[in-house]
């Protein structure tokens, strides 16, 4: 049995390994500071250990496991990486004592291999200590500390027999980064078309994708020799405003691009010290292009950004609520009957004795916020207000859909009307169609007032009171207490029965039916397409009157799922302890949305335009001015960075859909040409170099179609 055991897991290094660690089905303890604040993120997937690092030592055998007899300890945990702090020398030193410490600590847990996750700026301070006319500044501080670490990590190592690795980690990137690492804030300014400050921007920098990263820091951890280092990032480096001119270009912004407005102070990095043949030895190399990286992450900030827009135009706020709640309120606002109570729902007690949960939807708290705040008593009836952040449930991952996932929500609270109704409908399908998505439809159902549903249980009762022996153990306990969840079964979903049920919205009231009937008439005013779906009952127990639900048969998603529903509920406020209060609203899970939306684009994007086949050392560095000639001109583009055969680099041209391949050998750098091969109609051709952008713009522009 082997387990991972990760230092400073809650940072971006540290979740994001943990993150494809859990993904790939391993065991994972965690040592943090604040164990709410790892629970916040992983429930129960992990094991926590709550210990500050300076008193590791306390940590035991019994409290990692005596049953593991493999175990990998991964230390990323380092206060001072940015800011202030990286200059402070009590800081940097005690960071180095620490390191010293834990890997002391590791051997005595059983640990057989130490994984130090070191720095590129360790190189910084070797440079500079080794240069006698060169004089360190206070900036260097980390830089040193790093090094120091490293060394005296490896010395201790070899004396107390466990293996040391060390990884030096280049410039990672990715969705999920919310500190402001610098290519991820670059991409945020460009989305928002903002204009940035830079520096000349002459200095060589390498940014490697996180989940790359993640995957070759695992395979370290498995397989690295001891006491070597392994280099995680790219073989090949490029001047830091190429990777900002072509971020502007791939997320077509606006912004205006202000190089040297701002001084560099640091020590530029030549990276020949970097040694990826290593890794490349393993058989571990980057996947994700940097132009593909940044789409990625481009795509979930467009989504927040898309998301908070569309709520400005409906006049809807923000609020924030808790991560926790306690249990109760979910009990009584979500019932304890539901599936997401009774089966999903991360629930814990505090070192008070109270029970916790980690909140498996928005509404809850919302409305728990909204009595609290006395917010029934403002002067506007209509309170308008939305929600954006992770949400947690055991329950079975799906494509689109993990344990840990986010949700944007929008509740509308104060006002009963068929209006409102239409308004809240209205603006998820609003999000629906900003984002492009297609093969969707709108489900609607009614559940009606209290009258409606006390007929309408009466009658499932009768229908289902036959069929009770036949029926699941939930569904047997459903039937007295709320018989609206039966038909929310999944055991039961293609019993007889369930086709047969009876129809909400023969059991409306007169009010109820006079709500729906309009709500349906302004849906056809507004010439919004939907289909009455009278099996939509929805999960949660707080819903009556109008339901709804977008289903898309996306194949992505999977025929017929659901991308984000709601309804209106009018007891939810009073059944928490507020005034009686109407309310409607709708969530929607945004990793589902985004799945979707990568379909979309993925289907218009078509591809690079150019993949650059170098083979040997002097094709490679002409292949580096042509693809910076390419770009420069609007051209998205890759090269190979493996030095691979012509078969590997055309399975890379194939799986980034590349529209044409430039291959580049010893006899095309003698004769100063590239042969140009357009992957559609295989033809190819022999192009002087002067000619390379006028053949690849004349073919785009008319001069050769493709079948």
């Amino acid at each position: 049995m082997r387990v991972f055991i990760v230092t400073g897991a809650t940072g971006f290094l540290g979740k994001s390994f943990v993150d494809w660690l859990l993904l790939n089905g391993e065991r994972v303890i965690v040592i943090v500071r604040d164990k709410y604040n790892a629970i916040d993120i992983w429930g129960n997937k992990v094991k926590i250990i709550e210990r500050d690092l300076a008193d590791i030592g306390s940590i035991t055998k019994k409290q990692i496991g005596n049953e593991i007899n493999e175990k990998i300890l991964v230390h990323f945990a380092w206060e001072g990486t940015s800011g202030d702090k990286r200059a402070l020398e009590m800081t940097q030193l005690n960071n180095v004592r620490m390191s010293s410490e834990l890997i002391r600590k590791a051997k005595d847990l059983g640990c057989k291999r130490f994984i130090n996750a070191g720095s590129i700026m360790e190189y910084e301070a070797m440079k500079t200590i080794a240069t006698d006319n060169e004089r360190p500044s206070r900036n260097m501080m980390y830089s040193i500390a790093k090094l120091t670490a490293d060394f005296m990590m490896k010395t201790i190592a070899a004396d107390i027999g466990i293996d040391y690795v060390n990884v030096i980690i280049s410039n990672i990137y990715g969705p999920g980064e919310t500190s402001r690492r610098f290519l991820n804030n670059v991409v945020r300014s460009l989305v928002k078309d903002e204009p940035l400050k830079l520096t000349e921007g002459l200095q060589l920098y390498d940014f490697i994708y996180s989940d790359d990263a993640m995957r070759m820091i695992k395979a370290v951890a498995e397989i690295g020799e001891p006491f070597q280092s392994y280099y995680v990032g790219n073989s090949t480096q490029r001047m830091l405003r190429e990777y900002v001119i072509e971020a502007k270009q791939i997320t077509e912004s606006k912004s205006e691009l202000l190089f040297g407005e701002v001084e560099f102070k640091g020590q530029a990095l030549d990276y020949k010290e970097f040694d990826c043949k290593k890794m490349e030895k393993m058989g571990i190399v980057p996947e994700v292009s940097f132009s593909e990286g940044i789409k990625r992450t481009m795509k979930w900030i467009k989504l927040e950004q898309l998301l908070r827009t569309i709520a400005a135009n409906y006049n809807v706020k923000e609020m924030r609520t808790p991560i926790f709640e306690h249990a109760e309120l979910f009990n009584r606002a979500v019932g304890d009957t539901s599936d997401v109570v009774s089966k999903e729902m991360y629930t814990f007690q505090d070192k008070k004795g109270r029970y916790i949960s980690l909140r498996p939807e928005g509404t809850s708290g919302i409305a728990r916020a909204y009595v609290e705040n006395k917010m029934y008593g403002l002067p506007e009836k209509l309170q308008k207000v939305y929600y954006m952040g992770p949400m947690f449930r055991y329950e079975r991952p799906q494509n689109g859909r993990q344990r840990q996932f986010h949700q944007f929500g929008v509740e509308m609270l104060g006002v009963e009307s068929p209006y409102v109704d239409v308004e809240c409908m209205l603006m998820a399908v609003t999000v629906v169609e900003a984002l492009g998505l297609q093969n969707v439809t709108l489900h609607i159902n009614s559940l009606g007032d209290n009258e409606s549903r006390d007929a309408y249980r009466e009658a499932l009762k009768d229908h289902f009171r036959d069929h009770l022996d036949e029926l699941c153990g939930d569904c047997k306990a459903r039937f007295e207490k709320n018989p609206l969840r039966i038909l929310d079964c999944k055991v039961d979903a293609k019993h007889p029965a369930m086709k047969t049920a009876p129809k909400t919205i023969d059991y409306l009231s007169e009010s109820a039916k006079n709500h729906f009937d309009k709500v349906c008439s302004l849906l056809d005013d507004l010439e919004i397409d939907y289909v009455i779906d009278t099996n939509l009952v929805r999960g949660l127990d707080y819903y009556s009157h109008t339901v709804f639900e977008i289903i898309s048969d996306d194949p992505k998603l999977g025929a017929g799922a659901t991308v984000g529903g709601g309804g209106r509920y009018n007891g939810l406020i009073e059944e928490i302890g507020g005034p009686a209060t109407p309310g409607v609203g709708f969530a929607f899970g945004m990793e589902r949305l985004l799945l979707a939306l990568d379909d979309e684009e993925d289907e218009d994007e078509g591809g690079l335009d150019c993949y650059i086949m170098p083979l040997g050392e002097e094709a490679k560095d002409l292949a580096m001015q042509i693809i910076a000639m390419l770009r420069a001109n609007g051209f998205t583009c890759e090269m190979d960075h493996v030095s691979r055969g012509l078969k590997g680099q055309f399975k890379s041209a194939d799986r980034f859909n590349a529209h044409f391949s430039i291959i580049l050998g010893e006899e095309e750098v003698k004769n100063e040409v590239v042969n140009i091969k357009c992957n559609h109609d295989k033809e190819q051709e022999v192009v002087p170099l002067e000619n390379i952008l006028a053949h690849i713009e004349n073919h785009l522009s008319g001069g050769h179609e493709h079948e």
